[in-house]
């Protein structure tokens, strides 16, 4: 069967609950969430095998990012309640990384979304991913077609952010594609989502294992790597490649704790990527991230372990600190966005 799929599918769960061929050219993407922690593979299999849920969609996407084909793009999935939006848009069902308000969806589904996306974007000839507030643009919502909380309070106020991370793929130039090429990774590397992010060693999405590879394709000196043939991996800079080397183990005094804590209350809103941890130091786990365009309310500032770090609570309850700035011996480093 010749037709177009998306390159990122993990399952192929097909349901028959479609109209049939599309009688309109893809001209948008209908974005949804599941109000579920699901993976995709989950999602496609409810909706096939729950004969009371006459719904689909064509890309269902999990919690952990896996993909699973459930309505093929040239038939009209059954997903937004208006047969003139799906007759137009390829729909996506996104799972939640935590349910409740505000319907939380997790980095890795919003980056595999991206990714997809920009894929699809391409493949139809839409020069540029827009966010208009209808449906005038390429990334629409569930809400507009029908009387629903759809996609959530969190996921609906990613749309502006998608459609210029969809646009940062975009605007990278088509790689080579270098065939049976092998690579050697030495050591683990980070494993970014796109050339451009790769050469600025920022945004790194996953960590890929020393090994051997398969080249998929070469950009900008970058290299996209995959265990799987003709599948594209993650992309890394070769000047991470290296054999590591037997560092001293920093002294406890780098991470003595904080010189300084006092309550203040304001909005930080980032210029760039900032992660987020579970307390204020480089060693605490990561929680979350915060990308250019996004706000955080804070309560509390932090200033120790090198950064200064800003305090606030999350959706589920918990505390998290986000740095702001750089903070050594006194000084400050220059502000990572702007504070209201």
């Amino acid at each position: 069967m010749n037709m177009s799929r998306s390159p990122y599918i993990d399952n192929v769960v097909l349901t028959s609950k479609h109209s049939g061929k599309r009688t309109e050219k893809v001209q948008a993407f209908v974005i949804h969430h599941m109000a579920a922690k699901w993976t995709g593979k989950r999602c496609a299999e409810y909706f096939r095998d729950t004969p009371s849920r006459q719904a689909s969609a064509n890309y269902c996407i999990g919690y952990d990012g896996d993909v699973a084909l459930n309505v093929e793009e040239e038939n009209r999935a059954w997903t937004s309640s208006s047969n003139w939006a799906d007759q137009r848009a390829i729909t996506y069902e996104l799972a939640n990384s935590k349910t409740g308000e505000p319907w939380e969806v997790s980095d890795t589904t919003i980056r595999k979304l991206i990714v997809m996306l920009a894929e699809q974007h391409k493949r139809y000839g839409l020069k540029k991913a827009t966010y208009t507030g209808d449906t005038s643009g390429t990334l629409w919502r569930h809400d507009w077609f029908a009387k629903t909380n759809c996609p959530g309070t969190y996921l609906g106020g990613k749309f502006a952010y998608i459609a210029q991370e969809v646009n940062k793929l975009l605007d990278v130039k088509a790689p080579t594609v270098s065939g049976a090429k092998s690579y050697k990774l030495v050591t683990t590397v980070n494993g970014y989502i796109n050339a451009a992010d790769a050469k600025a060693k920022k945004n790194a999405k996953t960590k890929v294992k020393a090994g051997n590879y398969t080249v998929f394709s070469e950009a900008n000196g970058m290299i996209n790597v995959t265990t799987k043939s003709g599948i594209p991996g993650s992309w890394i800079n070769p000047s991470e490649n290296k054999a590591p080397v037997a560092v001293a183990k920093p002294s406890a005094s780098n991470q003595s704790g904080n010189v300084e804590k006092y309550a203040e209350s304001g909005v930080f809103y980032p210029n760039d990527t900032i992660i987020v941890r579970d307390r204020p130091s480089t060693a605490g786990a990561i929680v979350a991230r915060y990308y250019a365009g996004e706000h955080v309310t804070y309560h509390t500032v932090h200033k120790g372990n090198g950064y200064v770090w800003l305090q606030y609570t999350r959706g589920n309850g918990q505390q998290a600190y986000i740095p702001c700035r750089e903070y050594k011996n006194g000084t400050y480093g220059t502000l990572w966005g702007t504070i209201k």
